[in-house]
């Protein structure tokens, strides 16, 4: 189920979001959902999570370390940047929230100014599986940040 909101979401946003003039989502087992390419020829791997809260249920969002790892290993064998989106539930059914975080530019930022501080908190093991079996996980959080990274909604009735 979570994986395939996740690929449908994905596949309407950059479908219908200007910008992008390709993409493909992943089947393979590796630690990215989708690659796309720009209209400026700019290529990424893109991480992606669905989640059942409000866009501003909480202060920050969360990004396993793990992961994190590993979409900069992979990104730097293939020169490509990271995009992270996360989709947002509202109270409409159709309708969705989401943030596009570049990842690459606070990996920049980073750099100079150290990395965030990671910490362990009590998270599902694998979301596609259960909710009810719980493991620790060392996460980084992140803020909206506009300069960054982009915030918007969709309709998936608006074709």
């Amino acid at each position: 189920m979570y994986e395939n909101r996740e690929r449908y979401l994905t596949y309407y946003l950059l479908s219908h979001k200007k910008g992008f003039k390709s993409f493909y989502l992943c089947d393979a087992h590796v630690c990215y959902d989708a690659v796309a390419t720009t209209v400026n020829d700019i290529s990424a791997l893109i991480e992606v999570k669905v989640r059942d809260n409000a866009i501003d249920k909480y202060p920050d969002y969360i990004l396993e370390i793990d992961k994190l790892d590993k979409l900069i290993n992979a990104a730097k064998a293939k020169n490509y940047k990271i995009l992270y989106i996360n989709y947002f539930a509202t109270e409409t059914p159709d309708q969705w929230d989401y943030i596009i975080f570049n990842i690459t530019a606070r990996i920049r930022e980073w750099e100079i100014n150290g990395a965030p501080t990671p910490k362990v908190i009590y998270a599902n093991e694998m979301t596609y599986v259960s909710k009810e079996k719980k493991k620790e996980k060392w996460v980084i959080t992140l803020k909206y940040e506009p300069d960054k990274d982009e915030k918007g909604s969709f309709n998936l009735n608006n074709k």
